[in-house]
């Protein structure tokens, strides 16, 4: 490269299509500018000089963005027998049901089975799995909110919100 540019710029500035478009193919760079700042593109006049330049420009984003997409990905770790994600787990507990009046509090046990989608009540531990109080499906949730502990409870228990077109 010379103060004046590379064999890319001499043959844009003399619009000269095919040795443009030779040098591209033999890999002349296209971002290299000159002592002045031009790019061998900002020298030519030839609409199907600068067109070549701006597909060859689309091409080499295209390359970057993949190359760079590829570099996110650990393809080691990726086990080709297994390509399903991880089965999720099944969360069992207790939880405290307030009453319709808000008076009643009832302790009740459940089973939250993503895979299957579903979220099972049962009024106590002892009835699962047999005696189901109450199967909702989780395609049926349609809100899940933390609310105020009502004042009238002294535990330290998180409250929440369950609205589901199940329930209704």
């Amino acid at each position: 490269m010379t103060s004046r540019g590379t064999a890319l710029h001499l043959a844009c500035k003399l619009n000269k299509l095919s040795y443009v478009e030779a040098l591209i193919m033999a890999g002349s760079q296209i971002n290299l500018k000159t002592s002045s700042g031009y790019l061998a593109v900002d020298l030519t006049a030839n609409e199907q000089i600068a067109a070549l330049f701006q597909r060859k420009s689309d091409e080499e984003l295209k390359k970057i963005k993949v190359n760079q997409f590829k570099s996110q990905i650990d393809f080691k770790n990726i086990s080709l027998e297994n390509n399903c994600p991880e089965k999720p787990p099944i969360i069992k507990g207790e939880i405290f049901k307030i009453g319709e009046t808000g008076i009643t509090v009832n302790k009740r046990f459940f089973i939250l089975n993503a895979e299957e989608g579903t979220l099972i009540r049962f009024k106590k531990k002892e009835d699962w799995p047999l005696k189901p109080l109450q199967i909702i499906p989780l395609k049926d949730i349609e809100l899940i909110r933390k609310i105020e502990k009502p004042w009238y409870i002294s535990k330290p228990y998180n409250f929440f919100e369950v609205i589901s077109s199940f329930l209704s």
